[in-house]
């Protein structure tokens, strides 16, 4: 507890990527989760319900597919989602957005001109996507970066140990691709 934290600025990255979607015309935005217990589930998910709250958005329980991060369970939740109405479908890491692509191609549905799509992480693989995934990439390099000079600075002593809990966190990019389309009613 008294040792700093650096992690990803998991609620404000979700967030963003909601936003995203709610400017370009998306009101019924379908979620593939992770894990449930997983912190950054919990997080994200807070990110988009805050996204769709100050946008006037009801969330809609029924339009959340819990997954467990792996491809398989983006193509598991497609089907679900699309049944629910969705115009756009916000999916918490690029490896599930690549099953629901599979998903899409075996139904015949075009991504973004039918359905929008959205990940996280910014894997390599998805910039290779037909068309190319929009995501939220994480600062990988900006989190080592940031432990390393806490790090020094605890050896240093110019940082003492705090009772409390410190978290330094770090943000998100998201990087606008091919993947969403402004939807008209």
């Amino acid at each position: 507890k008294n040792i700093p934290s650096i992690v990803v600025n998991d609620e404000d990255g979700a967030h963003q990527i909601v936003k995203h979607l709610v400017d370009n015309g998306h009101r019924k935005i379908g979620i593939i989760t992770g894990k449930p217990d997983s912190i950054h589930t919990q997080e994200r998910l807070l990110g988009m319900q805050r996204a769709f709250y100050e946008n006037q958005i009801l969330y809609n329980p029924e339009s959340v597919y819990y997954g467990d991060w792996t491809r398989q369970s983006g193509y598991n939740g497609t089907d679900q989602l699309l049944e629910q109405g969705v115009t756009a479908i916000c999916c918490m890491n690029d490896l599930m957005a690549g099953g629901l692509y599979d998903r899409l191609d075996e139904l015949g549905k075009k991504i973004p001109e039918e359905l929008s799509v959205v990940g996280y992480d910014d894997r390599e693989l998805s910039s290779y996507y037909k068309p190319p995934l929009t995501t939220i990439r994480l600062p990988l390099h900006d989190i080592g970066y940031r432990a390393a000079e806490v790090m020094i600075a605890l050896l240093e002593k110019r940082i003492v140990p705090q009772e409390e809990e410190v978290i330094y966190q770090m943000p998100c990019e998201m990087l606008i691709r091919k993947s969403v389309q402004d939807y008209k009613l």
